[in-house]
């Protein structure tokens, strides 16, 4: 198409901005116009259940593009735009305000709307559904902290947005037909972890459990369930489904079959007219069939055309990928095919890192002795991605404790780490686990860290891999992570700690922070030490030491004040919190560095003291290279800045 021709899309959700985006990567030069019913910006939706529900993101970090990518790009975009028909005939689609668009090719991603059980009570436009931005922001309003809701249905929205608000600090019940969460789609070994996940999140699970009728009562709910219990809540949100948006397209007469049948290159019954996202049903050449997969990832990857379209020659690259993440989870799925035989799943935070075919090469890869990609040794495990996935074949009753190591290029110190972790005194071995994140590793520091960890045949000690984007990130994959196996064995009362690859703690480290979580702390800093270099003027070491010192007493002396976020207080080289408090704050916000300052200030928003323990020692490397960006690097950056003009005045050498 050249630049006289128009392009139509017909839906401002995920599926019609990627169609446009892939279509001005490839060169197409037609003029393109984005018709979306919502008032807002094309924006992601799976926040809407997640981060966005838990007070952790705003509208504004939701859109998928900036505000000038679709005036740079040529896109025009209309908002608030209702299509009545599509006009095959005419080739024309109009709106409910009279307006008629001419178009040389149509795009419907029309998307799909929230199913309603067909009970009494259930059509109340006050019971809500989860599609759009005031959707999550209503029930946010309604079941924040302190409040409670009731949630119908345990699949991807029902169980993401009853673990967000019990997160958020509200009474969540979930009702649910299925034997399990996800039982139907994802298998009973599967549903059970997710099933363990939920209610250690504190999820009230009624499975097996039909749902009769809600009655709203002074602004409140009384929903009832089979056998005649009644459950009282402030808000109802309905999980049970999507059904696609066909209207438009079965009178325009196009061919459906539980979808608008497409083409693999999303091409309709009707020439000029393409379907994507939810809406297509569409023949998926690896599965040899006709597949629609009701979920975030199918538009984006239904969703992208294939280069510059004329006549004959539109068509869009076709695949599927599943990505589910209940806060602390996250499980994935990439491609659709046939059903080559059934694995068993052994152990979470196994990832088969190759895609494979149908036949030998499918059954080889699932065979308990024939992964690839996995590394092991007698006491590790690695998760296979950017979200935490590790745990125990079997829950560790006596765990009271994990410890946390985010590490990026750190062979030559971890070692030390791992041996001082490893040589604890005051709790028992099977009391405490590290996890160690591995964040954009490219030498030794995995190696380094078995080899010390195979000195002490009984440390726990498991692999993450970071997102690669920072050691702010790659500590909150290990918290998050950390949290979740606490709460799913220990309960609130459990211990995250963490500190960095080149760190050494003390002996008593972990005990005396165990000892203060008895005595009922909530969260803990300690004393950060910095180890003696060539590389630093002793004049640095000196500066810090002072500097350290009078903060603390300035702490000591006012016991009520948290004081500022510096690295001998509350830093990532010792920092520690119960599991219960980390849930309730709403964890680590994802940040590239000064995540610890960060954390801080949640805490103390929250009205969280934090314990400034002289007897927790730690000591940390004093190389300057090396380390994430600000931090503690700035604070040597300044001492040293500091010495070197010190040594101008007075050029004596240090004492």
């Amino acid at each position: 198409m050249n630049g006289k021709e128009r392009i139509v899309i017909v839906g401002g959700g995920p599926a019609g901005l990627a169609t446009a985006r892939a279509y001005r990567n490839a060169g197409g030069r037609a003029r393109v116009t984005i018709l979306s019913t919502e008032p807002h910006p094309p924006y992601n939706r799976p926040p809407l259940t997640k981060e966005f529900l838990r007070g952790d993101s705003d509208p504004a970090d939701l859109p998928i593009e900036a505000e000038g990518w679709y005036q740079e790009n040529g896109v025009e975009l209309r908002l608030s735009t209702v299509v009545e028909s599509l006009d095959r005939s005419r080739a024309v689609v109009e709106t409910d305000a009279g307006e008629a668009f001419a178009y040389d090719a149509c795009v419907l991603a029309t998307g799909s709307e929230p199913i309603r059980i067909p009970v009494p009570g259930a059509d109340d436009p006050e019971v809500l559904v989860m599609r759009t931005i005031e959707n999550s922001s209503r029930l946010k309003d309604r079941a924040g902290k302190g409040g409670s809701a009731v949630v119908v249905g345990s699949g991807f929205i029902g169980c993401e947005a009853a673990a967000s608000l019990s997160l958020r600090g509200a009474s969540v019940t979930l009702v649910s037909l299925e034997e399990i969460p996800q039982g139907r789609r994802l298998g009973k070994e599967a549903g059970g972890r997710i099933r363990a996940w939920l209610e250690g999140y504190g999820v009230d699970l009624r499975m097996n459990t039909s749902l009769e009728s809600i009655e709203r009562r002074n602004g409140a709910y009384s929903v009832a369930v089979d056998g005649g219990e009644n459950i009282f809540a402030g808000a109802v949100l309905f999980g049970t489904g999507v059904e696609p948006r066909l209207g438009l397209a079965e009178d325009a007469g196009l061919e459906l079959d539980g979808g608008v049948v497409t083409d693999s290159s999303m091409r309709t019954s009707a020439p000029g007219v393409f379907a994507v996202g939810d809406i297509a049903s569409a023949y998926n050449e690896s599965a040899g069939r006709h597949v629609s997969v009701e979920h975030w990832g199918t538009p984006w990857s239904t969703g992208v055309w294939r280069g510059p379209c004329s006549p004959g020659r539109c068509g869009v690259e076709h695949g599927a990928r599943l990505l589910v993440d209940h806060r602390r989870r996250h499980a994935e799925v990439l491609g659709v095919g046939r059903r080559v035989g059934r694995a068993r799943l052994r152990r979470p935070g196994r990832l088969l890192r190759r895609p494979v075919r149908q036949g030998r090469r499918a059954r080889r890869h699932t065979h308990p002795r024939r992964r690839r990609g996995l590394r092991e040794g007698p006491r590790t495990d690695r998760a296979g991605g950017p979200f935490p996935r590790v745990k125990p074949a079997a829950p560790n009753p006596s765990l009271r404790a994990s410890v946390v190591v985010p590490a990026r290029d750190e062979q030559a110190l971890v070692g030390a780490c791992v041996r001082a972790l490893a040589a604890q005194t005051g709790v028992a071995p099977q009391g405490y686990e590290v996890l160690l994140v591995l964040d954009r590793c490219t030498d030794e520091t995995e190696a380094r860290a078995r080899e010390a960890a195979a000195a002490s045949p009984d440390l726990r000690l498991y692999f993450l891999e970071g997102p690669g984007e920072g050691s702010g990130l790659a500590r909150r994959v290990g918290m998050e992570a950390a949290c979740g196996r606490l709460l799913a064995v220990r309960g609130p009362d459990g211990l995250i700690c963490s500190t960095d690859a080149d760190t050494v703690v003390a002996p008593d480290w972990l005990a005396t922070q165990l000892r203060a979580v008895e005595a009922g702390a909530k969260a803990i800093g300690g004393r950060i030490d910095l180890k003696g270099a060539e590389t630093l003027p002793p004049g640095i070491l000196r500066w810090h030491a002072e500097n350290g010192r009078m903060r603390y007493e300035k702490l000591l002396a006012n016991p009520d004040r948290s004081g500022r976020a510096e690295h001998w207080q509350f830093s990532g080289a010792s920092l520690a919190l119960t599991a219960g408090t980390y849930r309730n704050v709403g964890g680590l916000r994802p940040r590239e560095s000064l995540e610890d300052e960060h954390l801080e200030e949640v805490l103390r928003e929250n009205g969280v003291p934090i314990e400034h323990l002289l007897s927790v020692r730690v000591t940390t490397s004093s190389r300057l290279n090396g380390r994430a960006s600000r931090g503690l690097s700035h604070d040597l950056a300044k001492a040293g800045f500091r010495h070197r003009a010190s040594a101008i005045k007075d050029p004596k050498p240090d004492a």
